[in-house]
């Protein structure tokens, strides 16, 4: 066992004692001015470590109080940015379906303008083959109109004809009866013939 680092004090305190007994109450005195004056220096430290304690308590309170606001501020940060990001995502998404929609139109515009182009050129087609069948439906009535023209007056030259044979025979009818009938037959195979 170590020795009490007090142990050669008390030792001289004892001889001191014993040797002059009025010196042991001004030790005692001594030993308690001392020991107030250690107190003192004691109580004082104390206070100041309090008071240093308490210091640090509160820091200690404000830095966590800070770290509590940091850790909301943080987490709202944090919140913040996961909207951000699910937004971001969502536009994403949402210009992925625009660009998807803008190509399914462009597509279709193509698809029309071609199918615009193939209507307009047989529409062209179609106008040019109806404008050359009206043409040659004009030009085929003209001709059935000429013919039918040019048959009307043979018509007609053929009626007057036999209205010209016929009128003289009227006044001959009932008397040459066969002059008549010679006359008619005579009409008769000129019209064949006109016919033929």
């Amino acid at each position: 066992m170590a020795a009490d680092p007090l142990e050669p004090l008390l030792a001289l305190i004892r001889a001191e004692v014993l040797a002059a007994p009025e010196g042991l109450r001004a030790l005692a005195e001594a030993l308690r001015e001392r020991a107030r004056v250690v107190i003192a220096e004691r109580d004082q430290q104390l206070a100041e470590l309090e008071r240093e304690n308490a210091w640090r308590a509160e820091t200690t309170a404000s830095l966590e109080a800070e770290s509590r606001w940091r850790q909301q501020a943080m987490a709202t940060l944090e919140a913040g940015l996961a909207a951000r990001e699910a937004k971001i995502a969502w536009l994403e998404q949402t210009l992925e379906g625009l660009a998807r929609e803008r190509d399914y139109e462009r597509a279709t515009v193509a698809s029309l303008e071609r199918e615009l182009a193939t209507l307009s050129a047989q529409s062209s087609a179609a106008f040019a083959d109806l404008s050359r069948e009206a043409e040659s439906l004009r030009a085929e009535w003209k001709t059935a109109a000429a013919a039918h023209q040019r048959l009307l007056d043979h018509h007609r030259e053929l009626l007057a004809r036999l209205a010209d044979g016929l009128e003289p025979l009227a006044p001959a009818l009932p008397w040459r009866y066969r002059e008549v009938s010679r006359r008619l037959a005579e009409l008769i195979v000129a019209l064949r013939r006109e016919q033929a």
